[in-house]
């Protein structure tokens, strides 16, 4: 089981397009449906927020649902944690990609977004943190993770106290940056005022969302703390794989003169065909789709067709 990956990073972004999905009553359906959950201790109260999530088909209820259940909550990280850290090419039934699916995109969901810090503390195997917690490096959370806005919250679970000698106490500080806020997927959502537990003040970090290591400090009071930007913006993401004027397209809206130069690339300098599907897929996350016009695909499988 491996809660997150230091396998594939930069790519939760693809895991999100592959399984988001808005409706919500699918959504609902596939928990009501399930046996593991017809005995739950709390199935009673799960049942009425689904319901409510079918009647009023928003998206509020199904995190109502999530926060509420324990054994709800427990088997779908456990699920998304068991699976692959790069879902993009496979083909996936999972039993609750059409629940986690409706909280990447979904409008109703927007004013929730959240941006700035929030903490998370746990206990980490030094062997897991000395091989793949180091600045720079980037890592990919695959199920819902719960951080808290208040710094006391986490550090309570980090130095809570263990019998294992091997393991370190760990502050996980999230930077969520401001501009996640214009991603067409949504990073961290703030449920403090949905939650069971208001006085945590919770923020949820979605699944599939890449973390970037920024810094990792040993504290004289025992913790370790490790610095993560989340989300990675796309620029990011791009640089690797796209030329310059690609990576311009990161920058709209920042001042007039660079949306002139960027409509100028979208009229006349873009040249789909020649691309791999995949770095086609990489660049429509960023540019947005009334500049990427008259677009289909080619007979072949891995390349794209520009149409004038």
């Amino acid at each position: 089981m491996e809660w997150v990956s230091v396998k594939n990073g930069i790519y939760g972004w693809r895991n999100k397009r592959k399984i988001s999905d808005m409706n919500v009553v699918k959504a609902a359906d596939c928990i009501t449906h399930d046996k593991r959950f017809c005995n739950a201790a709390d199935m009673n109260k799960i049942k009425y927020f689904l319901d409510k999530t079918r009647q009023t088909q928003d998206p509020y209820w199904l995190l109502k649902a999530y926060t509420a259940g324990a054994d709800l909550c427990r088997s779908i990280n456990k699920s998304l944690a068991s699976g692959p850290s790069d879902i993009y090419d496979l083909f996936m039934e999972d039993d609750f990609h059409s629940f986690v699916g409706c909280f990447f995109h979904h409008e109703a969901l927007k004013k929730y977004r959240y941006s700035g810090k929030c903490y998370r503390g746990l206990k980490l195997a030094r062997e897991d943190f000395e091989s793949n917690y180091e600045p720079d490096k980037q890592l990919l959370i695959k199920p819902f993770m719960s951080t808290s806005k208040l710094r006391s919250v986490a550090e309570n679970f980090a130095l809570s106290p263990s019998d294992d000698p091997n393991t370190l106490s760990v502050l996980c500080i999230y930077t969520i940056p401001e501009r996640t806020l214009s991603f067409r997927d949504n990073v961290a959502l703030d449920i403090s005022s949905i939650s069971e537990y208001p006085h945590e003040q919770e923020v949820l970090i979605l699944p599939y969302t890449s973390l970037t290591i920024l810094n990792v400090s040993h504290m004289s009071s025992g913790l370790t703390e490790i610095e993560f930007e989340c989300g990675g913006g796309s620029a990011v993401r791009l640089t690797p794989l796209l030329t310059t004027y690609e990576i311009l397209y990161e920058f709209q809206g920042l001042n007039k003169r660079i949306d002139k130069l960027l409509r100028t690339y979208a009229k006349y300098d873009l040249n789909f065909k020649s691309w791999p599907k995949s770095k086609f897929d990489f660049v429509c996350q960023s540019i947005n789709p009334e500049q990427v016009r008259s677009l289909i695909l080619s007979d072949a499988d891995d390349t794209c067709q520009q149409i004038h």
